[in-house]
């Protein structure tokens, strides 16, 4: 990797402090901002990079449709619990198997090798500034431009955090190219060095090729082993419940099967909550976001991370013929519906997950910015604030990151 020495980046601490002074003072100046609409613009499209919140969250149009008019509205999700509490339950969940199995390795923390900190970011920001210095002139596109091309550098081989982040999943292929760090896919590199021979990479073969039919069914057949065996778990313990489970059942099965890895643990209920949602697990992982795949997951797992309107209560009130709601083809269609959309709030369960691994990959300044920025809302010329997973959903999605210093402290407790 890059050095991420301090003077060479052009984009210093110093630099950083400066945004964030102007950020303090472009929200202390609220009536110079009214005055001023090119300042108002320029923090609609940049505070959230800046200080990490997005300010105008509550803003982000969310209209009940017609068919669910006369239900009573939720105005508190009855489950709902910080972030940091399901990591920490997850984790005593396993302490408690470790006490009756004394063979099992205690949890255990190790940073990626990639993990990104705030002067490794500014020396790859400015070597994109540097090297394309013209899209200073695109304005905000140009910025997001260069914050991509550097996040891009921090991409490595089963470390892929911000491609196996944010890329949806298409193949069994095409998730262990895009790997960003699980067990699943450590374990298929091992067992397939093992029987091709220890110079077989597959994580090369899947990203490049060459790939025979043999190598093809390994990893498919490791693949449904994984899926099906946390599966057949979730289902057993559920079945024994009374009401639907929290995903800290989830990582602590992931826990005991990653011997106490942490972090490919949290990566692995990310991916596998992901799957469930989104993909068909029995056809090489096509991808399959549906009405189905929602009521599945919301009958298994309570949604803990929404303050508001549970995941599950949209579920149980919206009907599966109706193909407004459960419209998939455009994520932008309906924006302002999104908060009553099965398919797309079933993503939330995900969503919190891949949120707490990027918190265990990056320090929490960078997380919170990173998560942010996404959930900013676009700005229509209509007025509506808009974004691809709508109010409820980018809500869950701040409170997990919130969240993130705490996270970093619990982590580092097993390091």
């Amino acid at each position: 990797m890059a050095d991420p020495g301090g003077d060479k980046s052009g984009l210093s601490r110093r630099d950083f402090l400066k945004l964030a002074l102007l950020g303090g003072a472009v929200v202390a100046g609220e009536g110079i901002r009214r005055k001023l609409p090119a300042i108002r613009k320029f923090w609609d499209e940049n505070g959230a990079m800046v200080t990490g919140n997005v300010e105008d969250l509550d803003l982000i149009t969310s209209e009940v449709p017609k068919s669910l008019k006369g239900k009573n509205i939720p105005t508190e999700n009855e489950w709902f619990r910080d972030a940091d509490a399901t990591l920490k339950e997850g984790i005593s969940l396993y302490e408690e198997w470790r006490e009756s199995d004394t063979a099992l390795p205690k949890p255990h923390y190790q940073k990626p090798e990639n993990y990104l900190n705030i002067p490794s970011m500014a020396y790859q920001l400015g070597q994109k500034v540097r090297e394309a210095p013209e899209k200073l002139d695109d304005g905000y596109l140009g910025y997001v431009d260069y914050l991509l091309d550097a996040a891009d550098e921090f991409n490595m081989p089963y470390s892929m955090l911000f491609e196996g982040s944010g890329a949806g999943i298409a193949s069994i292929q095409q998730l262990i190219a895009i790997d960003p760090g699980t067990g699943l896919v450590k374990d298929i590199r091992q067992s397939m060095k093992e029987k091709f021979g220890d110079e077989f990479d597959i994580w090369s073969a899947c990203r490049y090729g060459p790939l025979t039919d043999e190598q093809r069914k390994f990893f498919g057949d490791k693949f449904q082993n994984w899926y099906s065996d946390a599966m057949k778990y979730v289902q057993d313990v559920r079945g024994k419940s009374t009401e639907q489970i929290s995903t800290s059942v989830l990582f602590s099965y992931f826990l005991y099967k990653n011997k106490g890895d942490i972090l490919a643990s949290t990566w692995d209920t990310s991916t596998w909550l992901k799957i469930l949602v989104r993909n068909d697990p029995s056809s090489d992982l096509k991808r399959d976001p549906s009405y189905d795949r929602a009521q599945q997951a919301t009958s298994l797992f309570k949604d803990e991370f929404s303050p508001t309107i549970s995941a599950n209560w949209v579920v149980d009130n919206v009907d599966r013929s109706d193909k407004e709601l459960n419209y998939v083809e455009d994520p932008y269609a309906n924006f302002q519906y999104k908060d009553y959309m099965p398919p797309n709030r079933s993503g939330g369960f995900y969503h919190a997950w891949n949120i707490m691994a990027l918190c265990m990959s990056m320090s929490p300044f960078l997380a919170k910015r990173m998560v942010a920025t996404q959930c900013n809302p676009s700005l229509g010329d209509d007025g509506n604030r808009w974004t691809e997973y709508g109010r409820d959903k980018c809500k869950a999605d701040m409170l997990v990151v919130d969240k993130a210093d705490e996270i970093d402290r619990i982590v580092h407790k097993y390091d």
